[in-house]
């Protein structure tokens, strides 16, 4: 498609050019006879008439080029519009945790609000727990999705544990439902606990999203340090609230629960399926959003020199065919 529009543009341009030449010479000959008008002015030889055609020719198909090559094919290049991206939030009884402020649960909620207003194209989300869970497939429809976002929570959860790879094989899941555009992309917010014994099922879904060409960007909620979950917010599998005011949450072994940041789980994705990862802060959105808004597009930096270089052999190109016209 490029190099037909390329060479409509070169056609047209010396279409135009001949044409002019034509009427130019015609309006000279109403004045005299072409015959003395060769001895009293000169005509180009023609060999600047074909230099001066091909120069004329190399300018127009590198500004073809800058429009239609180096930026995209026209009405075929990948914009905003056709990013897919699905959210997949953890609802895990650790986003109660206080290790940072309020809690985890917060940040996250805030995070995907901003990504839901300023992520274009479609949008899905995903939460997970002791499984993973749809709760919108891709849509355009932001009001709703603000909505679903808003909801995770692990009051709503039906099954405890933290199935992270459960999680990423849902996400992939509805991406497959999708338009099949090469701009996909899953943004994981978690702080990369997973349940015990769960590392082959990680493998598998890391795999997955890497051979289908989504990468993984990768937020992590927490701190290394880690802290401890009130059992009055935790809640139990039945919906219960699983202790007292002013205790926190045990674990089987009777000891408290501190939940960490597993950063290198998280690494681990974003590296295995070219995505990124970061800490969660107040600047996550615009990172995300922006790393996004240059996935698999054709006009992203290197492109964009491409586009330098037409524009300068542009340039060169027909000022040549300018420099030649006035010395013939």
């Amino acid at each position: 498609m490029t190099g037909a529009l390329v060479f409509l543009a070169v056609f047209l341009v010396l279409a135009l050019r001949a044409a002019a030449v034509l009427r130019a010479r015609q309006e000279r000959e109403r004045f005299a006879d072409r015959r003395v008008l060769g001895l009293m002015v000169g005509e180009p030889s023609p060999a600047l008439i074909v230099l001066r055609a091909v120069a004329l020719a190399l300018g127009a198909a590198a500004l073809g080029l800058t429009v239609f090559g180096a930026s995209g094919e026209a009405g075929e290049r990948p914009d905003s519009a056709g990013l897919e991206t699905v959210l997949v939030l953890d609802a895990s009884n650790s986003m109660l945790a206080g290790d940072i402020v309020p809690n985890r649960l917060t940040l996250q909620q805030e995070i995907a609000q901003g990504l839901i207003a300023s992520l274009p194209g479609r949008i899905g989300i995903v939460y997970f727990a002791g499984r993973g869970y749809v709760l919108s497939p891709l849509t355009t429809d932001r009001e709703a999705a603000l909505m679903y976002a808003e909801s995770v929570h692990p009051a709503v959860v039906g099954r405890g544990g933290s199935a992270l790879a459960s999680g990423l094989v849902q996400a992939l899941q509805v991406l497959e439902g999708g338009e099949g555009t090469e701009r996909q992309a899953i943004v994981l917010i978690t702080d990369g606990e997973s349940t015990a014994g769960e590392n082959q099922e990680l493998l598998d879904a890391t795999e997955r999203a890497a051979r289908a060409g989504v990468p993984v960007h990768a937020v992590g909620l927490g701190t290394p340090e880690g802290g401890r979950i009130a059992a009055a917010a935790a809640v139990g599998l039945a919906g219960r609230r699983a202790g007292p005011e002013g205790s926190f949450l045990r674990g089987p072994d009777g000891e408290i629960v501190v939940t960490r940041l597993e950063d290198d789980v998280l690494k681990s994705i974003a590296r295995e399926t070219d995505g990124s990862y970061e800490v969660a802060d107040e600047n996550t959105v615009s990172r995300i959003v922006f790393r996004l808004s240059l996935s698999g597009r054709e006009d992203g930096p290197a492109n964009a020199g491409s586009a330098n270089l037409f524009l300068v052999l542009a340039f060169l190109a027909l000022w040549a065919e300018g420099f030649v016209a006035v010395r013939s």
